[in-house]
């Protein structure tokens, strides 16, 4: 098999796992599952990943790097007012709630299957959502830098509330059959509650 080959196998064991992790879980879910689906022998999954943590691990990776190029995109420090500000969080919302809105086993993986998967790859999670809490923070900092968000906000426990506000969002959002109508709903109350309610 050539690289593009190998590269299209190594894919296709990754995408079934996730499948397979999103429907039943991570305990559930066994090896014999994805290589039964694909029609792979053991030895060929073993060529790919070391175990089911490895390719469960892998998987949380690619999901935990999409979400942090999102984060990085934008800089927190850009927006000049408060109208420049509020667009930068649009943006940034429709960012995020697109990613999950795509593929909609990344939220079942993330706040859900990966929970239960282990110690290690709950870290991995723990430590994404202290990086998207680290984000929010810088932003609110910065509104409060500029003067238009209030001196007095606690920037660290706001940016908390947000993300728990940004998770019942999603949490809506997957269970919704109409989720690109309701996201902007979502996005203008996240938006209103920062600039609205902060200010």
């Amino acid at each position: 098999m050539g690289e593009k080959g190998t590269a299209a196998r190594r894919l296709d064991i990754i995408h079934t796992a996730r499948d397979s992790f999103a429907e039943k879980n991570y305990h559930e879910t066994k090896i014999s599952d994805i290589t039964k689906h694909l029609g792979i022998s053991h030895g060929t999954f073993y060529n790919y990943f070391k175990n089911k943590s490895d390719i469960f691990t892998h998987i949380i990776k690619i999901y935990i790097k999409k979400l942090e190029e999102i984060f990085l995109k934008e800089n927190p420090g850009l927006s000049n007012n408060a109208i420049e500000f509020r667009n930068q969080l649009i943006r940034l919302g429709n960012e995020l709630f697109d990613v999950f809105i795509e593929d909609q086993k990344m939220y079942d993986i993330l706040f859900y299957r990966a929970r239960i998967a282990g110690l290690e790859i709950k870290k991995e999670v723990t430590k994404l959502f202290k990086t998207a809490d680290l984000f929010v923070e810088k932003y609110l900092a910065h509104g409060v830098n500029k003067k238009f968000l209030r001196s007095s906000i606690d920037a660290s426990l706001n940016a908390k509330a947000i993300r728990g506000m940004t998770t019942v969002a999603l949490e809506d959002l997957m269970e919704n059959d109409a989720p690109l109508q309701l996201k902007e709903r979502w996005i203008l109350l996240l938006s209103n509650f920062i600039i609205d309610g902060l200010s």
